[in-house]
């Protein structure tokens, strides 16, 4: 309102100053001259500065939608990397990320679970498989073990190979191991279906990395890693077959059954153990018994 009078005031000035410049000359002069430039060039200078005041208010209100963008974009990219790698690696990546990362474990554990009695890959089959692997995915968060990948219909987990060395680390994996058992039983209750499990683990050295620069992928290798898939596929369904190593590890803290000696494709003849139950605070020694002779089924 302010400005619109100032307009009008200078516009009228102006005009009686044209139509009547002699007396205007008498009675205003220069000095009028001067005050009507100065009053035109505050008028143009506050409109600027608001405007650069609207401007600046507008790129502020973008800076700050944009900021929040990045952050969300960030957080979820770190997500995302979690559930592909262990927490540790998606550290190195962000320092160094054509950096090949690849450590020597003393002392890991490795599971490998398949679904013995799984043989049909249609779009049904595909979506109770894909149930199973997001509730098995589910343990993993709550056991703290890494899952490594899913070949087919066989899950390949890993304690140990995070970075920390956690001195339980082969315990998290066999109470892991018997909480698939329990998993696949409420699984099979809900879908009508009768799924059995095949659970071998093994422990010891391995080296643990990333393969790949743009599509990571988090792997293991070793020995360790073959014995482990050796005892999954040399075991019998709805078992837990275990090495010696393993049963010397946690003797104090679960249940055993001996099956025996057992050819093991690349190893020779090596004696098993079937892990049943975690013991009780007041359960004595270890029970080890020899299983009767079965059967044995998927011997490699």
């Amino acid at each position: 309102m302010l400005m619109l009078v100032i307009l009008t005031s200078i516009a009228l000035e102006s005009l009686t100053f044209a139509i009547t410049p002699s007396i205007n000359a008498e009675l205003f002069g220069e000095p009028f001259l001067h005050l009507v430039i100065i009053l035109y060039s505050l008028i143009v200078v506050q409109r600027r500065l608001d405007v650069f005041i609207r401007r600046n208010y507008l790129m502020k209100r973008v800076l700050v939608q944009n900021n929040f963008e990045i952050q969300d974009l960030e957080a979820k990219s770190r997500r995302f990397l979690r559930n592909l790698l262990p927490g540790p690696v998606v550290e190195q990546l962000k320092e160094a990320p054509t950096k090949t990362i690849a450590e020597s474990v003393s002392k890991a554990g490795v599971l490998f679970c398949s679904i013995s009695n799984f043989e049909t890959f249609d779009t049904p089959s595909m979506r109770i498989l894909n149930e199973i692997i997001t509730k098995f995915d589910h343990l993993c968060v709550n056991y703290g073990v890494e899952k490594i990948k899913l070949i087919g219909n066989t899950y390949m987990a890993a304690t140990g190979v995070s970075g920390v060395q956690h001195e339980l680390y082969l315990v998290k994996l066999a109470d892991f191991a018997l909480a698939l058992r329990e998993k696949i039983l409420e699984i099979n209750k809900t879908f009508s279906t009768q799924f059995v499990l095949k659970i071998g683990i093994e422990t010891g050295p391995l080296v643990a990395g990333v393969i790949g620069k743009k599509k990571f992928a988090f792997d293991i290798w070793g020995s360790t890693v073959n014995v482990a898939s050796r005892m999954e596929t040399t075991g019998l369904p709805d078992t837990i077959q275990i090495t010696q190593n393993v049963c010397d590890a946690l003797k104090d803290r679960y249940i055993f059954e001996r099956r025996g000696e057992v050819e093991v494709k690349g190893r020779g003849t090596m004696v098993t153990y079937f892990l049943r139950s975690k013991r009780r605070a007041s359960q004595g020694s270890p029970l080890i018994d020899l299983l009767p002779e079965v059967e044995e089924e998927g011997r490699v």
